[in-house]
């Protein structure tokens, strides 16, 4: 598979993840929408990378640390935290802003 071919999968497979969130976000819990919203923020600087490899820019490199990041903090949300965690912190800040 050529790396044009590759690209274009990825792309395709980033726009299904998308609209797939979108469809299902109401249904998730506090936790789930956490999740997905680091989850698309890594579908966002991909799909930004893979759009920038392709008009063949140097600037695609710059999107790997934050990209990487967001995939960490996602890891460590998913390893460490569950739905009880999650709603409490969400509660706690409501609790400020009102």
């Amino acid at each position: 598979m050529s790396l044009k071919e590759k690209i274009t999968y990825s792309f395709q497979l980033n726009t299904t993840l998308s609209n797939l969130i979108k469809r299902e976000i109401d249904s998730f819990d506090n936790y789930e929408k956490v999740l997905f919203s680091y989850l698309s923020v890594v579908n966002q600087h991909h799909r930004s990378i893979t759009k920038l490899i392709d008009k063949e820019t140097l600037s695609a490199l710059t999107l790997l640390r934050p990209m990487y990041e967001t995939y960490v903090k996602l890891s460590w949300l998913m390893t460490f935290f569950n739905t009880n965690k999650v709603d409490k912190v969400i509660s706690k800040i409501y609790e400020r802003k009102e």
